[in-house]
Parts: C-alpha cells; sequence; structure tokens
C-alpha cells in the first residue's frame, strides 16, 4: 500500500459542516458502536487493523481544521494517529463510552477492547466523529475492520487499497435523482416547513438542565423472539418495525406532562444510500442521511394501534414521494454556499430561539440493521448495537439499531435526566407488542 499516494488534506463535503453547524450547541455529535463477541480477538491484530482502516477510508485518519469560509480534513502523521486500547476492566471501558471524541485532534475513528468480558468473549467499542460518517457510513468501517482483521490473520503483511478518490459528495445521491422530481421535492418541501410552523408550540419531555458530566449511555434490548413477533404484529397492519417504533417512541414521551394541547412532533433520520444508491452503499465513509419531519398534531391515538395506524401512514406516503430529499429544495444551497462561521452563528442561533420558544421536539434515529455477516472478526460478532449522539437537554433523541434478530433502542442521559430517561425508554419497550 503505497500510502503516501493519499492526499494530505481533503475537503469537508457539505454535509460534514452541516452536521457540523446544526448541531454544535445541542449535543455532543459522537456516535459509538458496541460489540459483542463470544470469542477472544487478538489485541496486537485489532490494533494493527484500526491502524489500517485510517488508510483503506482516509478520511478516518483525519482532523477536522476550522476555517471560517471553508473547514478541511487534514491527515494526521504516523506518529500522532493512535486510535486503540486496551481496557483492563469494565470501568475503563465505560469510562470511555463516556468520553467524546475531539474531531479538532483526530483520528475520526477510535476504539477500544475489554478483553474480558465475564463470559469467555469480549467487547468491541468503536467511536466516530458525526462530522466525518453517519451511521450508515459507520456500519461500513465497521464491517471493513472486521475484514481486515480476518484477513491479516492469514497475511500479516498484507495492506488495504486506500480509497484516494472516492466521492464524499452528495452528488452521489443526487445524480440518481431525475429532473422531473424536482417539482415535487419542491412542494414536499413547503409541506414540511408547513408541519415544522404549524402549530409552532411542540411537546418535548421536560428534561431540566444541567450538568453534562458525567453522562451515561442507556440501552434497552429485545430479544429476537419477541422482535418476530412485533414484525407479525406490524405486517398485518402494513407497518414496518420503523414505524412501531417510532410509535411506541412517541407514546413513550408523553406520560411526562403532555397537556393535550401541544402538537406531538418528532424528526426522523433516513439513510438515503438505501432508497438512492446502487447496493445502498457510498463510495466511501461520509454523510449521506437527512431528516424526515412528522407532526401528529394533539390527535395521538387512544392506543398504540391509533398512534401506529398514524405513523405508518404517513411513512407510507413518504416513501412513495421522494422521502429525504426535502434538503435539496432548501437547506442543502444555504449548507453549501454559506460561509462555515456563518453556518455556526445561525444554528446557534436558532438553538437559543427554540429553546425559548418552546418549539424543541424529540428526534427519533433510525440508526440501521447490522447484517451477521457484516460483523465478522475471524468469527460473526454476537451481539451488536449503535448508540445515537448525545443530545444535551432540553435535545434529546432516541436511536434505534439491529443485529442478528435483535434490537436495542438506545439514548445518552445526564444527571439530571437520568431517571426520565431511563423510564422513557422502558415505557417504549413496554409499548410495543409483546
Amino acid at each position: 500500500m503505497n500510502t503516501s499516494a493519499i492526499p494530505r488534506t481533503f475537503p469537508t463535503a457539505t454535509l460534514d459542516r452541516a452536521v457540523s453547524a446544526v448541531f454544535c450547541k445541542t449535543g455532543d455529535i459522537m456516535i459509538q458502536m458496541e460489540i459483542d463477541f463470544a470469542h477472544r480477538l487478538d489485541p496486537d491484530r485489532l490494533r494493527s487493523a484500526m491502524d489500517l482502516i485510517l488508510d483503506a477510508e482516509p478520511i478516518l485518519g483525519c482532523r477536522f481544521v476550522y476555517r471560517s469560509q471553508k473547514p478541511f480534513w487534514e491527515r494526521l502523521p504516523r506518529d500522532g494517529r493512535d486510535n486503540f486500547q486496551v481496557f483492563s476492566s469494565f470501568a475503563d471501558y465505560d469510562r470511555c463510552k463516556r468520553d467524546g471524541i475531539d474531531p479538532a485532534r483526530g483520528p475520526a475513528l477510535t476504539g477500544g477492547l475489554l478483553s474480558e468480558s465475564g463470559d469467555g468473549g469480549c467487547k468491541l467499542l468503536l467511536k466516530v466523529a458525526h462530522e466525518a460518517s453517519d451511521a450508515g457510513s459507520f456500519k461500513e468501517a465497521a464491517r471493513q475492520l472486521g475484514n481486515i482483521y480476518t484477513r491479516l490473520s492469514r497475511q500479516p503483511h498484507w495492506r488495504p487499497e486506500p480509497k484516494r478518490n472516492a466521492s464524499r459528495r452528495f452528488a452521489q445521491v443526487a445524480r440518481n435523482v431525475p429532473p422531473v422530481a424536482y417539482p415535487r421535492i419542491f412542494l414536499n418541501y413547503l409541506k414540511e416547513l408547513k408541519t415544522l410552523a404549524v402549530p409552532r408550540n411542540a411537546y418535548n419531555p421536560p428534561l431540566p438542565e444541567g450538568p453534562r458530566d458525567p453522562r451515561r449511555y442507556e440501552a434497552r434490548h429485545i430479544r429476537p423472539g419477541r422482535v418476530r413477533r412485533i414484525r407479525e404484529y406490524g405486517r398485518a397492519r402494513g407497518a414496518k418495525i420503523n414505524d412501531m417504533v417510532v410509535a411506541a417512541f412517541l407514546r413513550s414521551v408523553l406520560p411526562a406532562g403532555w397537556d393535550g394541547k401541544t402538537a406531538v412532533k418528532t424528526a426522523m433520520t433516513v439513510d438515503l444510500r438505501r432508497w438512492y444508491m446502487p447496493e445502498s452503499r457510498s463510495e466511501t465513509i461520509c454523510n449521506l442521511s437527512a431528516f424526515e419531519f412528522m407532526s401528529l398534531g394533539t390527535q395521538v391515538g387512544e392506543t398504540f394501534e391509533d398512534t401506529l395506524e398514524k405513523v405508518a401512514r404517513f411513512t407510507r406516503k413518504r416513501k412513495k414521494s421522494w422521502i429525504g430529499l426535502n434538503a435539496l429544495a432548501g437547506p442543502l444551497w444555504l449548507f453549501r454556499l454559506c460561509p462555515y462561521q456563518k453556518l455556526i452563528d445561525r444554528f446557534s442561533h436558532v438553538a437559543d430561539l427554540i429553546r425559548k420558544n418552546k418549539t424543541v421536539f424529540p428526534i427519533f434515529t433510525n440508526l440501521g440493521p447490522m447484517g451477521p455477516d457484516g460483523l465478522v472478526f475471524d468469527r460473526p460478532a454476537t451481539r451488536a448495537w449503535i448508540i445515537p449522539p448525545a443530545g444535551f437537554p432540553p435535545f434529546c433523541g432516541v436511536g434505534l439499531s439491529g443485529y442478528n434478530g435483535w434490537l436495542t433502542v438506545s439514548s445518552a442521559s445526564f444527571p439530571s435526566t437520568l431517571a426520565m430517561v431511563g423510564e422513557m425508554l422502558d415505557r417504549l419497550v413496554n409499548e410495543l407488542p409483546r
């Protein structure tokens, strides 16, 4: 592998800057993955694999360099990119999970291994800076890491070929959208603006602000047998797993003080690779996700089935009309043309306004499934889940991920919100069919 041919710097993509600016005051935009194995991993070989993926996917071996007009990515020197550690105890593992990742320092991907998890296996923790990657690309990075680790067992001196010229731009998606679709996308965007504006006030769980450390990451796991029953329930009602969990999520936040008058809204993430990319993969590690905004108004429904019907009706309609592409009609151009510092200033102001005007609403992040063949480190992992970025109260969100038949819902909590977040996740799981 000729690493000298890897460029020293890379331009930031539009969505890198968008992620950084939009969430600059609302949360810690790090994504994490926890992977359980029934077998032991070789720490030295894993360290080599963690280093090699920084060259295979060059953006992961970079730091984010601030510039007021347009920031860029800069490759780290080999002696300044150590991204792996071995934990001596679960306490050390958990402490690392609570720590953030600084994109300005880099590298964008880090990890650590708890070599003895108490059941004869081990646990791997991976962390990625959201400025470099969304959950869709993070899963691809984890898949590649497993492939590199496995191959090194047979070929210790093998080196992957770097993706030097692969695109990280939104154009990967846009080129698959025919021009005839743009009028419809624009109309969809106008409808979305109305959803956000009318009614203005939205319900948000009363999460008190307070210290941001020590934070915790709460997760609730749903076993495969129950997941199958949930799927069957949804199939009989024309609903997908995502619809089911969104409905349960919206109902889970309401017992925390809803007055029945403010609108129940949420933002849901859409992985654009799944809808608009060949083989559902981007050319390289990047951000290619977008938001869909949904409002149920004040009529959430008396039962879970009532709420599910409303959610499923919304998603079925959007899937037929260029889901996830509303940003093409407006915000994407702002992110592309506006200087980076002005974006930060603008969205810092927006965050202050929506906090003051009580127009905050919770976010649901579908982090997607990870196939068993996608996390093979000599042998497949037994369990895995993704932890979404941590929203600083009053901003909050819940993430959904799946692996090997399991579903996991997870969220971040802080000293002032620990009990509320735990109760909310419990209610979410309890709302789902048994």
